[in-house]
């Protein structure tokens, strides 16, 4: 059984229990998902957690999910676990991001990254198909979407004392603002 599965079937356990013990549920699905996975976290089943994020959030979009564990695994010095949980994330998004990027530039042949940057995506909702139809708003919500995780990744590094691994990232990032894809890879 995956560990998503396991995950949901948890997850309806917690729904199971509450029912027969009479309780209106007004828990939101986010709330249920955090009792879960908070849940999980003291029984120490990282690694299971870690496979159900990269199953259940495959546009990397689980920032808000995944900060208790990345917490832990700071605090915990767990380097590995919190590499492997980055970077699946962080492929998400850079391979989004480049994709989108490709499109433009077979519409576009000259893409400033600087006008790509000014792009107001306050209201981008990346779950609304009306937020997809200005290709350069896409680019410019995946360019920061990816920044932003970058940047999360790179802090975390530096807070478990991987040097180099922050400054490759950071370099990375640097790339990434001027939508230069970057040779080497996470």
């Amino acid at each position: 059984m995956s560990n998503y599965s396991k995950f949901l079937d948890d997850l309806n356990d917690f729904y199971k229990d509450r029912k027969a013990k009479g309780i209106v549920d007004k828990t939101s699905n986010e709330e249920v998902l955090a009792i879960i996975r908070d849940k999980w976290i003291r029984e120490g089943k990282l690694t299971e957690l870690i496979s159900f994020v990269h199953t259940n959030w495959d546009s990397g979009n689980c920032d808000e999910f995944i900060q208790p564990l990345t917490t832990l695994l700071i605090e915990t010095k767990q380097v590995e676990l919190f590499k492997t949980l980055w970077i699946k994330i962080l492929k998400y998004r850079l391979t989004a991001l480049w994709n989108s990027f490709g499109d433009l530039k077979r519409q576009t042949k000259n893409i400033d990254p600087t006008e790509i940057a000014s792009i107001d995506i306050s209201d981008f909702n990346m779950f609304s198909i009306d937020s997809y139809k200005d290709l350069k708003r896409v680019v410019s919500f995946r360019r920061q979407f990816a920044i932003d995780g970058l940047t999360k990744f790179r802090d975390g590094l530096l807070q478990l004392n991987q040097t180099k691994d922050s400054k490759t990232v950071s370099i990375i990032i640097t790339n990434v603002k001027n939508l230069k894809r970057p040779i080497f890879k996470l």
